[in-house]
């Protein structure tokens, strides 16, 4: 029997057909589970979130028996989580600029009990819980995609990844909405009730101000008696480190 790196495209889409199956609470679970174990072998300051995406997130309706989990991380980090992701159980599939797609559970004779596909993201990419949220707050429009995976799931059985592009118009509409709607919910969030960031976030927006209303003074007076000097040019490195700190601050 072949193993899947030796199978081609075709058969493994044979092996792997689009089947869908009614919603089941026991994926949430097998998320659950999975998170716990993905956290026991990647350091804790390598993992920015952890996230259940994809249909097995989104409740009452039929979804592809695969649970979708979204890794964010810091993009110093990015080359280290994919080794320990593949020395863990994990197969690479495929990889774009700071993007990359594991698997586990498929076998070549199909799938296992419990499978996963793990989508690794420099933190802040997550478009897909912006989606998620959406249709789970919104019966019409998951009741509409749900409508839309019977309709695709019938015409590509057999070809994945055009099952997964005709959905992309519709996903990429409905996260678009979902991002006004929800705004910075997954982007740079601030620990409510934390007093120490409470307290960082105003003061070194005032040491910007300061350094930054500094910077335009010294570089004002040296202008005014001098057509160029050592004045302008320690004004204008104070301007411009008060701006490159508040950049990589915020």
């Amino acid at each position: 029997m072949k193993k899947l790196e030796e199978m081609s495209l075709d058969e493994l889409w044979h092996l792997f057909p689009i089947k869908l199956e009614e919603h089941k609470e026991v994926y949430e679970e097998y998320f659950n589970e999975e998170k716990e174990r993905v956290e026991s072998f990647i350091p804790k300051e390598k993992i920015y979130r952890l996230s259940h995406i994809g249909s097995t997130a989104i409740k009452d309706i039929i979804a592809k028996p695969v649970v979708d989990i979204l890794l964010e991380t810091e993009g110093q980090y990015f080359g280290d989580v994919s080794i320990l992701l593949k020395e863990n159980g994990y197969t690479f599939m495929c990889a774009s600029p700071y993007r990359a797609s594991f698997n586990k559970g498929y076998t070549n004779r199909g799938y296992e009990e419990r499978v996963f596909h793990l989508h690794l993201r420099v933190k802040n990419d997550n478009d897909e819980l912006y989606f998620r949220d959406y249709l789970n707050n919104n019966v019409e429009i998951r009741k509409e995609y749900e409508a839309l995976k019977i309709k695709l799931a019938k015409e590509y059985e057999f070809n994945r990844d055009e099952y997964t592009n005709q959905k992309s118009e519709f996903v990429k509409k409905y996260s678009e909405e979902a991002k006004k709607l929800y705004q910075d919910k997954y982007r740079k969030q601030i620990k409510k009730g934390n007093k120490m960031i409470g307290l960082f976030v105003p003061s070194t927006i005032f040491l910007f101000l300061s350094y930054a209303f500094l910077g335009l003074i010294i570089y004002s007076y040296f202008s005014f008696f001098a057509a160029f000097s050592i004045g302008n040019v320690v004004g204008l490195l104070i301007l411009y480190l008060s701006v490159l700190l508040y950049m990589i601050l915020f």
